[in-house]
């Protein structure tokens, strides 16, 4: 078993590795299998290390771009010769111990969807304007699901003003 399986799986299948470390290398694997997957789709352009950091690296957010630059640097050449030899997609980054026999599959998407980084523009979303642009009428103070806080603000002004 030693001399066939990563370091990283036996650990796990153990029950050794630290949970930390677990997640980890599930990100890892994911991030490898979105590289594998930009490789594999290009497989018939040549390109550069760093032309691939580029166009694959930014697709991930911000926070794996050095693990996906890390993966590009140290492993593109083996996950192209593996997709020359015809190597499923998803068998890539297991055969360079970055992702368990199981696992492999669903990383990538699990690191795309629950750690998409989010891009708003600012001003984008009118419920984060203020109180004053909430309170502004009851149709604005609804859409914003902040009715029965305006209620206490017009309630004042009535007050006010009375």
């Amino acid at each position: 078993m030693l001399d066939s399986v990563p370091p990283k799986e036996i650990c796990s299948r153990m029950n050794l590795c630290a949970m930390n470390d677990i997640s980890n290398d599930i990100l890892e694997c994911g991030v490898c299998q979105g590289v594998s997957a930009f490789l594999v789709s290009h497989k018939d352009t040549e390109l550069t290390k760093n032309e691939m950091k580029d166009l694959t690296c930014d697709s991930f957010p911000s926070k794996y771009f050095d693990k996906c630059t890390d993966i590009i640097e140290y492993y593109s050449q083996s996950i192209q010769n593996l997709i020359k030899s015809n190597i499923s997609e998803n068998e890539i980054c297991t055969k360079i111990g970055k992702c368990f026999d199981k696992e492999g599959k669903h990383s990538y998407q699990v690191v795309m969807n629950s750690h998409k980084s989010k891009r708003t523009l600012v001003g984008d979303n009118e419920c984060t304007f203020g109180p004053s642009h909430w309170c502004k009428d009851k149709e604005t103070a609804k859409k914003c699901d902040l009715v029965d806080y305006c209620e206490k603000i017009w309630k004042k002004k009535e007050n006010k003003t009375a």
